[in-house]
């Protein structure tokens, strides 16, 4: 029974948040990809985000959050880059 059990929860990691990649149209775009890249396979993100650095009075922006969605029945995918340059992609729960 606890065989089962841990094979039914290894069996669940790889559903993770964290997708590391997303395609768009025929390109797949992945970690270290620039946001020209993103803009010019995927086109405008439906919403943008800036990303601060919450820890300084200023606020600077250190990136952007980019949220696609690819179809009706995909999910929502996150693309954050920063400097330029992707640095995670992550399915966003519905």
């Amino acid at each position: 029974m606890k065989h089962w059990m841990l094979l039914g929860l290894v069996a669940l990691l790889p559903m993770t948040a964290n997708a590391g990649a997303m395609r768009c149209k025929n390109a797949l775009i992945s970690d270290g990809d620039s946001s020209f890249n993103v803009l010019k396979s995927c086109g405008q993100p439906q919403m943008k985000e800036d990303i601060i650095d919450e820890r300084l009075l200023d606020a600077p922006k250190i990136g952007e959050r980019w949220t696609y969605q690819q179809g009706a029945n995909a999910i929502p995918q996150a693309v954050t880059i920063i400097n330029g340059k992707v640095v995670k992609i992550e399915d966003l729960t519905r």
